[in-house]
């Protein structure tokens, strides 16, 4: 009888460069929610394939596993997420935090447009 090993609940440690006791912290659908929610406000879409699909999968996987349920709540719901877009010249900075910490950060190139005011 071949059986597999039982799967390792997946922590924001696993997924990301997490310190403290976030990096020991399982992933749970309530912190994707509010990850895709903030990064909607923010950004005005989800991105296909960003952070928030990427913590609903391992929340996803630690449910199917048995390692949270539906009730399981994490530090991440008291601290927060939060997504920062910050424009520079010449792109924008866009920075995902989760429980303080940022975990991923994306810059985009933006058109510049010079204006030259003749008086």
């Amino acid at each position: 009888m071949n059986q597999e090993p039982p799967q390792r609940p997946i922590t924001y440690g696993d997924l990301f460069d997490a310190q403290g006791e976030l990096a020991s912290e399982l992933v749970i659908k309530e912190d994707a929610s509010m990850m895709q929610s903030a990064e909607a406000r923010v950004v005005g879409q989800t991105k296909r394939g960003g952070l928030p699909s990427m913590m609903q999968s391992a929340a996803e996987r630690n449910l199917q596993t048995g390692a949270i349920d539906e009730d399981t709540r994490s530090i991440v719901a008291s601290e927060g997420v939060s997504v920062v877009e910050m424009i520079v010249p010449g792109g924008v900075v866009d920075t995902e935090y989760v429980a303080g910490q940022p975990i991923l950060q994306e810059v985009r190139s933006v058109p510049t447009v010079t204006v030259v005011l003749k008086c």
